[in-house]
């Protein structure tokens, strides 16, 4: 989103008062929105480098979501009432989109699915326990700030817990057969030994500029102390509450279709992530016929890298030793040496090329069971963090 703000101030400088033109308002709205965004997303606003809460931590509540809703549709108000003639064509774009992610996040919060919380892929407990990995760890108010949020944490726990039971109630569960080791995305965060865990990596550093030898260790004892004091008793509680309440009520059918008001909510979904209006049926025919071709041009690979059929060659992938590194430290060193070799062919195919450098990390053990084999995790300029290509060793 562009800022006019320099341009706005000039405007109130002026000695003579000059009617809002529908280009002012919307720009009005624009800041107005991306402020409140801002507010309501302490995490996010802090990952922008533009922290308006150090110590917050969101409101991860239904009736908070209930309200943002509400304040979603006053903005959505106001943002049709701008006609399109005053806007120029780059603002006539973002309001589009503006229009769309309201709209979106209104409708989306009036389904049940609402209360899922986790997936196979992602959860609350694992986003938690890697905020000390995301950076903005530079003096010691930013480490105070940190143990000040995560000493909130088992509030948010609470929350999250809530939530899942009315999920529960609902029928709004993941299936069975998804959640094969869910329970270790959240046992295995808990640490007997607090400097073991993921909360305290940013203790693990060279002490901040600003702080003396004595204010750094008071730093990293209270680490400890919160580590095994409030969090992981948070994380137990929450393992327990999902092997004693959610296991047992797991989905027995596959997919969002079978759960309340399913096929409605799938819709949704189809409209929201590829921006069209096409069907569930629609979209699985589109699937097909990729999957069609896709087979033609693996079959073409397979028989230039000399075998008789697509099957012979994926046979030999798996099962060929030359594939499989004999340690961690081999898959990072040949997964490093493959990025590099990418990096060298993107010019030939992007004439923009992302300044931001990446580095490797592993998939963290108590989520490499359930999730992909590889990931890309963004970086962060303003906290001095490059993106990291994550992989399961």
């Amino acid at each position: 989103m562009r800022n006019h703000r320099l341009a706005l101030a000039a405007l109130l400088l002026s000695a003579t008062p000059a009617l809002a033109t529908p280009s002012d308002d919307f720009q009005k709205l624009l800041d107005e929105h991306f402020e409140w965004v801002l507010r309501e997303n302490p995490g996010f606003a802090r990952s922008l480098g533009q922290d308006r809460d150090p110590t917050g931590t969101g409101d991860v509540s239904l009736a908070a979501e209930d309200r943002r809703a509400a304040q979603e549709g006053v903005f959505l108000k106001r943002l049709d009432a701008i006609p399109d003639a005053g806007l120029s064509p780059v603002q006539r774009t973002d309001k589009a989109i503006l229009r769309r992610l309201l709209a979106e996040s209104i409708e989306g919060n009036g389904y049940g699915q609402r209360t899922i919380l986790f997936t196979s892929y992602s959860n609350p407990w694992q986003s938690a326990a890697g905020q000390g990995e995301r950076g903005g760890f530079r003096t010691k108010p930013d480490y105070a700030n940190y143990l000040a949020r995560l000493e909130k944490y088992p509030a948010t726990n609470d929350e999250l817990i809530a939530i899942t039971r009315q999920a529960i109630k609902g029928g709004y569960v993941q299936p069975c057969v998804s959640l094969a080791g869910f329970e270790k995305t959240i046992t295995g965060v808990i640490a007997e030994d607090a400097t073991k865990s993921r909360f305290y990596i940013p203790f693990t550093r060279a002490k901040p500029a600003d702080a003396t030898d004595a204010e750094w260790a008071a730093l990293q004892n209270r680490a400890r102390r919160v580590i095994t004091t409030t969090l992981n008793p948070a994380y137990a509680k929450a393992a327990a509450f999902y092997r004693s309440e959610y296991a047992p009520k797991c989905a027995k059918a596959a997919g969002v279709s079978a759960q309340p008001g399913g096929a409605k909510y799938y819709a949704f979904r189809i409209r929201q992530l590829t921006t069209t209006n096409l069907s569930a049926d629609q979209i699985h025919e589109i699937g097909l016929d990729e999957v069609a071709r896709i087979r033609t041009e693996m079959e073409k690979v397979a028989k230039a890298a000399g075998f008789p059929t697509r099957e012979a060659y994926v046979s030999d992938l798996r099962t060929n030793p030359k594939y499989y590194p004999k340690s961690a430290d081999e898959l990072m060193a040949a997964a490093a040496l493959q990025a590099k070799r990418i990096d060298g062919l993107m010019p030939g195919y992007f004439n923009r090329l992302p300044r931001l450098p990446y580095g490797l990390k592993a998939i963290p053990a108590e989520t490499a069971e359930g999730t992909t084999t590889a990931y890309y995790g963004p970086g962060n300029p303003p906290l001095g963090l490059a993106g990291h290509y994550y992989v399961i060793v």
